[in-house]
């Protein structure tokens, strides 16, 4: 585990409690965690998962109650914010995204909210399944990034929806292409939960013939390491056949490392 450079920061993260009371130490966490500096976040974030620490939920919603509005939205993309139960943090995202006046820059961020929130409340997605579309739908690159990727998180897909899936695997961008295979493969992981129509579109020869035309002919090496992984995913279990005409990505192979 590496130290922090700031020895204080990293005593307070990492030691176990009982030197203050678990109140104080909770305060002093969720406050470092606001700081948003990317040595902090990942320690701190660890030490919540332990149990070693825990955020200040009063803290939060106070501060949320006395900042004026563009404080508010810094707020609720803050890392500490994503730690809130649903009950508290998603009619507060709800309140600041739905202002009108955002700016490119502020409904990016909330977009990465967003989607932090829900990789650790994957269940919790389909509540936001309207936005999710116009995120995909969106003309701004950074949003549709954000929505291709939060659509594995969700049990169904209109079929408008799966039609922009697709368009987005062929788009001219490679990095869409490469997070519409994101979604994808997302997708494939959480199929036991997904709608039986939407369980068999994910594997169906069309969508996979796609994948694996991508995987064999992109001239972007990283959406054919997306495809292949999304592929991977599809694979079916021992002992189980995949259905004729599924074409099943072949194993890669490693790289030999040259002798000097």
């Amino acid at each position: 585990m590496v130290e922090l450079s700031n020895p204080l920061v990293d005593f307070l993260l990492r030691s176990p409690s009982g030197w203050t009371s678990r109140s104080r130490s909770d305060t002093a966490v969720t406050a470092l965690m606001l700081l948003g500096h990317w040595e902090i976040s990942p320690p701190a974030n660890a030490a919540i998962r332990e149990g070693r620490h825990r955020i200040d939920v009063k803290l939060l919603l106070d501060l949320y109650r006395a900042c004026p509005g563009p404080l508010r939205r810094q707020l609720v993309c803050s890392t500490p914010f994503n730690w809130l139960e649903p009950a508290l943090f998603e009619p507060r995202f709800r309140e600041v995204y739905g202002r009108k006046r955002l700016t490119v820059l502020e409904r990016r961020n909330l977009a990465w909210a967003l989607e932090r929130y829900l990789w650790g409340r994957p269940e919790r997605a389909d509540r936001f399944l309207g936005l999710i579309r116009n995120l995909v739908q969106s003309s701004e690159w950074e949003l549709r990034l954000r929505g291709l990727m939060m659509v594995g998180f969700l049990s169904d897909v209109p079929e408008d929806g799966r039609r922009q899936i697709l368009r987005a695997c062929r788009d001219r961008s490679h990095e869409i292409r490469c997070q519409a295979f994101n979604g994808l493969c997302e997708m494939a992981k959480r199929r036991a939960k997904l709608s039986p129509g939407l369980r068999q579109w994910c594997t169906s020869p069309e969508v996979r013939t796609i994948a694996f035309d991508r995987y064999q002919h992109d001239p972007e090496i990283d959406v054919q390491t997306c495809a292949y992984y999304f592929l991977k995913a599809l694979e079916p279990r021992a002992g189980h056949k995949p259905p004729k005409g599924m074409p099943v990505p072949p194993p890669r192979r490693k790289r030999r490392r040259r002798t000097p």
